[in-house]
Parts: C-alpha cells; sequence; structure tokens
C-alpha cells in the first residue's frame, strides 16, 4: 500500500547526501565536524549557541523526514501488517498449540491487570506507538525468541507482565527515532544482540540466522564463524578483524565495534534456554547504544545531533500521540494480535525440529530468577478543568509527589553508598553492589526526566490558561465598553425624545391657541 511505502530520510538543504553502505564502493569524502570554536581565539558563548541551534535544525530536518516516511498507521494498514492483523496462518495440531502457547504466556495471562488510561502507562505507550509507526512492527516481536532476545523486566511477582516497564520504556523510545536503523527492525536487532554478546563475554557465533544484512563485513565474520561452536576471541575483536578483511568501506558494522567500547562487561552466563540462544535486554544495554549512537563520527554530519535532540524534535513535530495506533480502547487488542501471531511463529519455527513444550516467556526471569522491583510510579489524573487555580493545585501534588519519590531514590543511593564505605565488601560484593547502585541511579535519572516533561507539560497547560483567561478578560473588557457605548446612546436618544415630546406639547399649545 502506498502508505506503507519508506522513502529516504531527506537532508537538509546545506548537507551533502550520505553514502549508504550499499552504494557504489567509491569513497566519499567525510564531511568535516562543524567548528565550534574560532581559530587562534577561545570558545565564545557565540558559537556555541550558533552550534546548537545548527545541531537543532538538524535534529529537526531529519525528525521531519522520518515523520514523512513513517506515515502514522491506517485501518488499511493494520490489515496488512501480520503482527497486527490477527490472521490464523497455522492449522490443525500446530494451530492448537499456538493456542496453548498464548493461553499460558505471562502476557495474555495478566493483560486484565493493564489500565491504558493510568498514567504510570504514558511512557510505555509512547514507546510503543513510535516503534509501531517507525517498524511497522510490534515490539513484542523484536524482544521475543523469535529474534534470539527477550525483555528482562524488573517487577516484582504480582505486576502486570503485558507491558514494558516506565524505565525501559524511557530509554528505549529516543533510540528508535535515529537514522541510523533506516526504519528497519533487523538493524536495531543486531545492535540488541551485539551488545548483549559483548556485556556478557560471550564466544558465540554471530550473526544469529546467518542474517548478515547484505553487510560484506558481517557475511565475512558469519563465514568465518560458521565451522566453530565459541569464537576465539570476543566478537567485537572477531568483527575488527572482519572489517580489516572487507575492501569495502561500511558504517553499520564500524558503528557496531564502537559500541564495544562503551559497553561494561559483566561476568559469562548461559545465554541458551532449551537449546535456543535468548539474549536478556537490559537498561544497560539501551545506554551503550545511545552512548555509541551520540559519540559515533557518522559521515552524514546531521546524524551527529545526538538522540536527545532528535527525539525531542521527533515529539515537537509529531504532536500529541493520542489519535494514533493503538489508541488507549485498541491497546490490549494490538498486544492481543502481535502475542497471537508470535506464537503461531514460534510454532512455525519449531514444529520440524523440536518437541512442543512452552514458550520462554518475553518477560520470564528464566535462569536466572532475579526479581527486581521497578521504582514507584505516582499516578495521577490529569485535570479535567481548564481554570487556572486547578492548573496550579495539580501541578503542587504533582510536583510533591514526584520529588518525594525521586528524594527517597536519591537517598537510597545516599546510604547505599555509605554502607559500602562502612563495611568490607569482598570483590564480588562489591562488583554487584556497585551495579545496583548504578541501576538505581539510571532510575533516579529517568524519573527526573520524567518530572521535567511533566514540568513542560504543565507549564505549557498553564500558559494555554492564561492566555484563555486573557483572552476573556479583554472580551469582558470590549464587551463591557459596547455596553457603555449602549448607554449612552440610549442616554442621548432619551434626551432627543423628551425634546421632541416637549416640542409637541408647545405645538399642541400653538394648535390651541390658533383654534380659538
Amino acid at each position: 500500500m502506498s502508505s506503507l511505502k519508506r522513502s529516504s530520510l531527506s537532508e537538509p538543504a546545506s548537507r551533502k547526501k550520505p553514502r549508504f553502505d550499499d552504494d557504489d564502493d567509491e569513497e566519499e569524502e567525510e564531511e568535516p565536524a562543524r567548528p565550534t570554536e574560532v581559530e587562534g581565539l577561545p570558545p565564545t558563548e557565540t558559537t556555541a549557541h550558533e552550534d546548537d541551534r545548527a545541531l537543532a535544525e538538524d535534529a529537526r530536518a531529519l525528525a521531519e523526514a522520518l515523520l514523512q516516511a513513517c506515515p502514522p498507521i491506517t485501518y488499511e494498514d493494520i490489515q496488512t501488517i501480520p503482527d497486527f492483523n490477527g490472521k490464523i496462518i497455522v492449522q490443525g495440531d500446530d494451530k492448537a498449540e499456538a493456542r496453548r502457547l498464548f493461553d499460558e504466556s505471562d502476557e495474555i495471562k495478566t493483560l486484565d491487570k493493564l489500565d491504558p488510561g493510568k498514567h504510570s502507562l504514558s511512557f510505555f505507550k509512547t514507546f510503543y506507538k513510535t516503534f509501531v509507526r517507525v517498524f511497522r512492527s510490534s515490539p513484542f516481536i523484536l524482544l521475543s525468541p523469535l529474534n534470539n532476545l527477550r525483555y528482562r523486566h524488573r517487577l516484582s511477582a504480582n505486576t502486570c507482565r503485558a507491558a514494558f516497564g516506565t524505565t525501559f520504556s524511557n530509554h528505549m523510545a529516543p533510540l528508535l527515532v535515529h537514522p541510523v536503523w533506516r526504519q528497519n527492525h533487523k538493524l536495531l536487532r543486531a545492535a540488541l544482540q551485539f551488545t548483549i554478546l559483548c556485556r556478557m563475554q560471550s564466544r558465540c557465533p554471530w550473526p544469529l540466522n546467518n542474517d548478515t544484512l547484505g553487510y560484506q563485513a558481517l557475511a565475512k565474520l558469519r563465514q568465518t564463524c560458521q565451522a566453530l561452536d565459541h569464537t576465539p576471541i570476543g566478537i567485537a575483536d572477531m568483527l575488527r578483524q572482519a572489517i580489516d578483511e572487507t575492501p569495502v568501506a561500511e558504517e553499520f558494522p564500524s558503528f557496531l565495534v564502537s559500541i564495544a567500547d562503551h559497553v561494561k562487561r559483566g561476568e559469562e552466563k548461559d545465554i541458551e534456554v532449551g537449546g535456543q540462544i535468548v539474549l536478556p535486554v537490559e537498561l544497560k544495554d539501551l545506554t551503550s547504544i545511545r552512548a555509541a549512537i551520540d559519540s559515533f563520527q557518522w559521515r552524514n554530519a546531521s546524524w551527529r545531533a545526538g538522540t536527545r535532540r532528535i527525539w525531542d524534535a521527533f515529539i515537537t513535530e509529531r504532536g500529541g500521540p493520542q489519535s494514533e495506533y493503538p489508541k488507549d480502547e485498541e491497546l490490549k487488542d494490538s498486544i492481543q494480535a502481535s502475542m497471537r501471531f508470535l506464537c503461531q511463529k514460534i510454532v512455525i519455527a519449531r514444529s520440524d525440529t523440536a518437541e512442543a513444550g512452552t514458550i520462554p516467556g518475553r518477560l520470564d526471569p528464566m535462569a536466572d530468577h532475579e526479581i527486581e522491583v521497578e521504582p514507584t510510579v505516582i499516578e495521577d489524573n490529569e485535570p479535567e478543568s481548564e481554570e487556572i487555580d486547578m492548573y496550579d493545585h495539580n501541578i503542587a501534588e504533582r510536583f510533591d509527589d514526584r520529588f518525594d519519590t525521586l528524594l527517597k531514590l536519591v537517598k537510597n543511593v545516599d546510604s547505599n553508598v555509605s554502607s559500602l564505605r562502612t563495611n568490607n565488601y569482598g570483590f564480588e560484593g562489591l562488583r554487584a553492589e556497585n551495579e545496583r547502585l548504578q541501576e538505581e541511579q539510571l532510575e533516579a535519572s529517568a524519573l527526573e526526566d520524567s518530572l521535567r516533561a511533566e514540568i513542560a507539560e504543565l507549564k505549557q497547560s498553564l500558559a494555554e490558561a492564561k492566555a484563555k483567561s486573557t483572552t476573556l478578560e479583554i472580551d469582558k473588557t470590549r464587551q463591557g465598553d459596547e455596553i457603555e457605548t449602549l448607554k449612552s446612546r440610549t442616554r442621548t436618544l432619551e434626551s432627543a425624545v423628551q425634546e421632541l415630546q416637549a416640542s409637541v406639547k408647545e405645538l399642541q399649545g400653538i394648535s390651541g391657541v390658533l383654534r380659538t
């Protein structure tokens, strides 16, 4: 359908057209970075501001191009996307097995607990809608055993497992709109897999499923790994060697290698579940990818605007997402359709090679059985009144709640830091405690970002209310002036009428005299 056709991301007029990896082999001269200071002089505030403005303009142009390339999902689009159209693609025993997997999945079992209208789901809904619009697919499919991935949910045992966590959604969403993925979820999948393998120091052959994405370096790496059960060196070093042996300079493989520089490596763990490689996606993996994106020297200088600028521009240019698919009343049906398609695809993938069993849940903690509690999210209803005093009241309450929660997290971090200083931890205990502290700091940072977003939103609402109040005051003043004018005209008319009445009486007197 025409609405599903992807146009290439347009470039600002002042930029060269980037050379994509599958273009001709001829090397294009790399565009120099913008100067941020005048040669021979110390950097000035003016040049820094000019550079910020230029980056913001690049981000806006990229966001506009992405929104044009990925228009909002329509009802007709849904019918053509297998993730959402609800069509049955298996029959007989496979159909029954897919239904069993669907019914027994944690997502479907806890779907009734999902309340799309809750404020605490706002970040998940933003992430979900953005993913659907950009990739024309479901994030439930991406982070599933089909793609050798799983979402490692940080939740308590009684929490709804049909949604991604607030912190995870808040970190994942800005990554989706960067042009490095070219609206192709397979590139994002490759980056996630590569990042996790580096973090876990795995020697697993890669790319998985022989998917080289058309890159010669990845094809070379896969060819080298085919005869190996485990690579002799880390996967990042293997990819570096493959890039060195590839005659064509390819940007995406080089970007993947750069991710390894931002990964904090942990212990090597078993990544196989039921004989299948399943990699757990964690918050630290998203921060590693974002750091790599923001520091990589992209050939197209506009791509260096940074994930935050591009994301902010995307949100601004897109406007309110309330009308985008799925709306609140469509969210549960959309998740059900995604899970139904996922279960059918898993049955098809294993029907010829494995005995029917249970699907490793997308949110299942699997072998590590770790249960982590997600940070508290204060739930507030949006203000319904347009009166300024109601906005002021809601702002005060919500800010107090958010700051109290943030303060508790900060105090918790400080307390743990103090404990580390006073207690004699062993090396392993210290590392584990340090990782936990970093997670809490990330949560505090995410909550602070959430607060800042709410501040901006409420400030805008307050400004709109004040503008409306000012308009009403102006209208009231104008109406008062018109009333005074009418009163003045009425008094003038009354005086004229009185004068006419006096004249009539005078004429009547004269007429009487004349008759006598």
